[in-house]
């Protein structure tokens, strides 16, 4: 595993040109029917992050590409307002005969974000609606909302705070975006009560499966979506700080794993950007524009007890992580303050 050079003085033009490769390796990921696959192989998706590549490309200035992304999103939503859970070879029919609910939720995120750079998003005003009627459809008692339901109807109950605090972002951009729906202010009040969950610690978290705490998205998602005061917000990030950032490397995906992952740090930077810390976004970024291949693509991440590339994967979503980060601290498109404006 060798880390790559990255400048101190890193502006935004140098992060563009550090970056670019990365771009590239999206485009290729993106299918002639406007699909954005895992990578350039183009043998899967789900449709959460194929968004987050949608919204880099938009950054980038790219709507052609973001055109043709959202408009294959709206193809496949299913009349109930959802999507499965992975598709595979490109191919209409579905991979997963599970629908995970919070990526129904995102495609308002990603219209919003590609408003900001200049996309019309009144011709996505149906999908983004039915999407987020999806998600609430099951929210659950508490405020939380259930992860996932199976082609049969039946729901698994139990959230995953990363999952709502995603879906506490999709809210607020839907409402952002259309605030003259009649269902505006349901969306925003159904915010408030998943952010009440969160800041509660609702039974209904982690309830069928091992605790997820250990997770970097568990533990700075409910930030990154403003979910809390700032007061609180910083509260959280110090209190586990140490437990997951890896000097001079970034983010470990898990605390209980040498394993520091692009996508998380880059998240990380954006809630950090959030809490008003750019300094400290800004050294997270640094330090993560290190995990490049010799084409100066991004790796998924490193394992740094074994210097070793792992997963020895390049995914698009991974990538765009990084794009939306650089966006967010460099000013690149109007899309970036949306990340530092929850």
């Amino acid at each position: 595993m060798q880390l790559r050079e990255v400048p101190e003085s890193l502006d935004s033009d140098s992060a563009r040109s550090l970056l670019a490769p990365s771009v590239e390796q999206i485009r290729q990921a993106q299918t002639r029917d406007g699909a954005i696959h895992w990578t350039v192989d183009a043998t899967r998706l789900d449709l959460w992050n194929m968004l987050e590549a949608t919204m880099a490309l938009a950054s980038w200035g790219d709507l052609d590409a973001v055109r043709g992304a959202l408009d294959w999103a709206v193809q496949h939503q299913r009349p109930d307002g959802g999507w499965w859970a992975e598709y595979r070879l490109g191919e209409v029919r579905a991979a997963s005969a599970w629908s995970v609910v919070h990526h129904a939720a995102y495609l308002a995120t990603a219209v919003r974000h590609a408003a900001a750079c200049g996309l019309d998003p009144e011709p996505y005003q149906s999908a983004v609606s039915r999407g987020i009627e999806f998600a609430l459809a099951h929210q659950n008692p508490d405020g939380t909302v259930a992860w996932a339901r199976a082609a049969d109807g039946s729901v698994h109950g139990s959230a995953l705070r990363t999952a709502c605090s995603s879906i506490c972002l999709s809210l607020a951009d839907a409402a952002a975006l259309y605030g003259h729906a009649p269902d505006a202010a349901e969306w925003l009040s159904a915010r408030a009560r998943i952010g009440e969950a969160i800041r509660s610690e609702a039974d209904s978290f982690d309830q069928d499966w091992p605790d997820k705490s250990n997770h970097a998205m568990d533990w700075f998602y409910p930030v990154l979506a403003g979910l809390g005061t700032p007061e609180w917000g910083a509260e959280r990030i110090d209190a586990r700080w140490d437990e997951f950032i890896e000097p001079n490397l970034g983010c470990r995906c898990v605390t209980d794993e040498p394993w520091v992952t692009v996508a998380e740090t880059c998240e990380l930077v954006m809630a950090l950007l959030n809490l008003g810390r750019p300094d400290a976004a800004r050294r997270l970024f640094l330090d993560v524009m290190q995990l490049r291949d010799v084409r100066g693509r991004l790796w998924m991440g490193c394992q740094f007890d074994l210097g070793v590339w792992w997963p020895r994967e390049q995914p698009s979503w991974s990538s765009a992580a990084a794009v939306l980060a650089g966006d967010a601290l460099f000013g690149w498109s109007p899309a970036g303050a949306i990340w530092t404006q929850r």
